[in-house]
C-alpha cells in the first residue's frame, strides 16, 4: 500500500525507484501526502495556502467539539486566519507550522484563493476525490471505489464533487469528517496525467 501511494503521488517510478519529485518530497518534514501537496501547490501558485492546509491537517481539529455537521475545510481555514475556534493553542501551533513551512518552501504570502482548498486536498488524497451518487443527498462515491456519506444536514451536500481529507474508513459506507468542494474543471486540471 505504501508503494502504491508513493507511485500515485509521483515519488516512485514503475520500478519503485525514487523520482526527482520523490527526492523533493523526502526533504520536507511532513507526511508524503502533505509533501506532495506542498510541492504541487507551490507549482500552481498556491504555496502559502498549501502551507496553511498542511498545518491544519497535521494539527488537532481547530473546531473540535463544535457541530458535527461542519466538516468543511474552509471553516477551519477561516479559524486559522481570523481566530476563534475551540482551541487557541492548536490554532497558534498551526499558524507557527504554516509559517515554518512557508519558510522551508521559500514561498511568500500570495493572494489567498480559498476556493481552491479542494484542489490541495485532492493533491494530498487523490483516492478520496468524491462524486455525489444521487442528484441530491449526502452519499458520495470516492475515487477508490468506497462509498462515503456526509453528516445529515451538511451544507456540502449541495456539492457535486468533494475532495475528502478525513474519513472513518469503516465498512462499505465510510463517514466523511473533513472535506472541501472541488469543481470538475479543477479535477481535470489536477489529474490531467
Amino acid at each position: 500500500q505504501a508503494h502504491d501511494l508513493l507511485r500515485r503521488l509521483g515519488a516512485l517510478d514503475g520500478q519503485s525507484r525514487l523520482t526527482g519529485h520523490g527526492k523533493a518530497m523526502s526533504e520536507l518534514p511532513v507526511h508524503p501526502r502533505l509533501a506532495h501537496m506542498l510541492i504541487r501547490g507551490k507549482q500552481i501558485g498556491l504555496g502559502s495556502l498549501a502551507c496553511g492546509v498542511a498545518a491544519l491537517l497535521e494539527e488537532r481539529d481547530l473546531l473540535h467539539g463544535s457541530s458535527d455537521k461542519d466538516i468543511d475545510l474552509y471553516s477551519r481555514w477561516h479559524v486559522l486566519r481570523e481566530g476563534g475556534g475551540a482551541d487557541r493553542f492548536a490554532r497558534e501551533r498551526a499558524r507557527s507550522q504554516a509559517a515554518r513551512l512557508c519558510q522551508i518552501l521559500s514561498v511568500k504570502q500570495e493572494r489567498m484563493a480559498e476556493d481552491r482548498l479542494g484542489v490541495l486536498l485532492a493533491f494530498a488524497y487523490p483516492e478520496r476525490v468524491a462524486k455525489r451518487r444521487e442528484p441530491r443527498g449526502e452519499r458520495y462515491l470516492l475515487a477508490s471505489g468506497t462509498g462515503a456519506s456526509l453528516p445529515k444536514g451538511s451544507l456540502l451536500a449541495r456539492e457535486q464533487y468533494l475532495a475528502v481529507g478525513d474519513v472513518d474508513g469503516v465498512g462499505s459506507e465510510a463517514r466523511i469528517f473533513l472535506a472541501s468542494p472541488i469543481s470538475e474543471e479543477d479535477i481535470k486540471e489536477v489529474f490531467v496525467d
